[in-house]
């Protein structure tokens, strides 16, 4: 019999496949009763929980992805930003963004308060909000808030950047090690016996001797090595 899958999953999965691919990832949502939408919510779920395992190592999850991606995460919200903390948003907010940069290396907010909701508020039943200052506080913050996003992004690419930078880093560095060990030049996974390198390790910043842990496997044993290097378990 055939296996069925979700329609959902059919949709968005060249969406999921994307994210495997980026190097850093932004995402944006208007904020409802102290909570993102529920579809942004889905999306980050059906995006981390593949990444997540259940197979812990020093205390921490084996992630399975082959490198950090820099995160961040943009919240819009009609509520006052002095309203923010003792209406108990930040803290109902916090856990989508922490559950990104846990998965995935690292996640920055940025929260954009008090926002201007109709374009006619005199079509609307809303005397809960005064349209004068909402549209006076949107004319004063409204580049502001721009700014702040765009700065956002440059950071969160900045991050990707440094990462990529380290990557290169500690390749150049394991040929370099190879090289001097005698061995083969490096590229990249063979069949027969390979270098691996457990990623979620890097640093930012490269640094030498490398700090990531390099693991030299073959298809009957793993091998421990100088230079940091810690057996991988395929």
């Amino acid at each position: 019999m055939p296996t069925r899958r979700a329609p959902v999953i059919v949709v968005i999965r060249p969406v999921l496949e994307r994210l495997r691919e980026a190097d850093a990832v932004v995402l944006g949502s208007p904020v409802y009763f102290s909570q993102p939408l529920e579809q942004v919510r889905s999306f980050v779920e059906k995006w981390l929980f593949p990444v997540y395992s259940y197979h812990y190592e020093d205390g921490k999850p084996r992630l399975c992805r082959d490198r950090p991606v820099p995160c961040g995460m943009v919240y819009t919200m009609n509520l006052p930003e002095g309203m923010y903390e003792s209406w108990g948003y930040k803290e109902a907010l916090k856990h989508t963004p922490e559950s990104m940069g846990y998965m995935m290396g690292c996640c920055e907010t940025l929260s954009i308060f008090n926002t201007y909701q109709f374009r006619d508020y005199s079509r609307y039943d809303a005397n809960l909000f005064d349209e004068e200052e909402k549209r006076a506080y949107r004319d004063s913050h409204f580049e502001i808030d721009m700014r702040n996003a765009y700065e956002l992004g440059r950071r969160v690419a900045e991050r990707a950047k440094r990462i990529a930078k380290g990557r290169d880093f500690m390749a150049r560095s394991l040929r370099r090690f190879l090289s001097s060990a005698g061995a083969a030049p490096y590229h990249g996974l063979s069949p027969s016996s390979r270098w691996r390198l457990n990623i979620q390790s890097i640093s930012e910043r490269p640094t030498w001797p490398p700090q990531a842990r390099w693991t030299y496997v073959t298809p009957l044993h793993s091998a421990l090595m100088p230079v940091s290097l810690k057996p991988f378990r395929s």
